[in-house]
């Protein structure tokens, strides 16, 4: 074990679900608990890539 926990601990933070973004959170949490319990998910999360992306 070291100071944050057991090695095999798995969690997800989500934040930053205000306004529009607020309605998402269903299914962001859907996919943030696959993606932890699973390390998959059958969602589409191509669109979360910040590859390419830049600052405007």
């Amino acid at each position: 074990m070291n100071e944050s926990g057991p090695r095999n601990a798995r969690s997800a933070l989500l934040a930053g679900f205000s306004g529009q973004g607020f309605k998402l959170s269903p299914a962001m949490g859907d996919i943030a608990a696959d993606l932890t319990l699973e390390r998959r998910t059958s969602q589409s999360i191509d669109f979360f890539t910040t590859i390419g992306r830049s600052a405007a």
